[in-house]
């Protein structure tokens, strides 16, 4: 499944540990409710009620592409 596969207003937890581009740490277990996700110059922004990630389309690659080894829904 593909990052852009998510859906707006679902609520998701993260099945392992990962970090986003910015080096925010998300651990196995955390949950979130996405609210948006956009995407600028190849950096995807995962606007979640509780924190926004992002993901470089290139560094983080395995989970843009592979989105559900990361995050499940709940």
């Amino acid at each position: 499944m593909r990052l852009t596969d998510l859906e707006i207003g679902a609520r998701y937890v993260a099945r392992r540990d990962f970090r986003d581009d910015r080096d925010v740490l998300v651990l196995e277990g955390d949950a979130f409710t996405l609210r948006r996700l956009t995407s600028e110059r190849g950096t995807f922004a995962l606007a979640f009620d509780e924190e926004t990630l992002y993901l470089d389309e290139q560094r983080q690659s395995e989970i843009v592409e592979h989105v559900d080894r990361f995050l499940r829904l709940i």
